[in-house]
């Protein structure tokens, strides 16, 4: 009696199939699938943006986590992207670096003013290497 297999590897992150929906399969022996931003309009499909991923590495969740990206994206699905590459230990957004030259009072290494307008640290540049 024949039984039916399922298809093997794991099931895709719960990230992936609220956001994207799963393509064909990569063209190679990697096991991988493309996806397509579920974000992403209509029109969006015809131009390329967020129409055809390859779920590799962070390529998923940075579509979600840059607004140029994925403009349409949830805030709340662009913090979740944000903090699971975080918790990956590597992140590669265009985040502003603070500077002394732009703001004079502000001291980088602490996050604080000297008037202390800012009361929280700053996430800076040099916050996200010293935690690697």
């Amino acid at each position: 009696m024949a039984t039916k297999h399922s298809k093997g590897g794991r099931p895709p992150p719960k990230f992936y199939t609220e956001n994207f929906r799963q393509l064909e399969a990569v063209g190679n022996n990697s096991n991988r699938f493309f996806w397509a931003c579920l974000h992403c309009s209509a029109d969006s499909e015809s131009s390329g943006l967020g129409s055809h991923i390859e779920g590799r590495d962070n390529r998923l969740y940075k579509h979600i986590a840059e607004p140029r990206l994925c403009p349409a994206a949830p805030t709340k699905a662009r913090q979740e992207a944000r903090q699971i590459m975080a918790g990956k230990g590597h992140v590669y957004l265009d985040v502003p670096v603070i500077s002394s030259s732009a703001n004079p009072d502000l001291d980088v290494t602490t996050g604080t003013s000297a008037n202390n307008l800012v009361s929280e640290p700053a996430i800076t540049a040099q916050t996200v290497a010293a935690k690697k």
